[in-house]
């Protein structure tokens, strides 16, 4: 009969142990499934994050392609103008020497 008690508490603390084991698991779980669904929420914030930044470097894009646009139109109008203050400067002279040609 001793050895039958004894057999039967060995069992009782195998399965101690296993219940042991047991709820150690249950909590590893309830851990990973509280990370999990941190995880997946700034994952989220994430996405949402990197559609925003999308939007921006667009415009930025944008905004490049409209200064660049207006810098070449500035260029332009500053070579019209150079070309034409030396049409006016050629004027001028000729003008100058019509003029001087009726002094008195």
């Amino acid at each position: 009969m001793p050895r039958i008690i004894r057999g039967v508490d060995s069992i009782e603390n195998g399965m101690k142990q296993i219940n042991a084991a047991m709820n150690s698991q249950m909590q590893t779980n309830s851990m990973v499934q509280e990370n999990v669904i941190m995880l997946k929420s700034r994952s989220e914030d994430i996405k949402i994050a990197t559609g925003e930044q999308k939007i921006e470097v667009y415009k930025i894009t944008q905004s490049m392609n409209t200064i660049t646009h207006l810098s070449d139109t500035c260029s332009a109008g500053a070579d019209e103008i150079a070309s034409t203050s030396e049409m006016v400067a050629q004027t001028a002279a000729a003008l100058k020497s019509s003029v001087s040609y009726f002094k008195v």
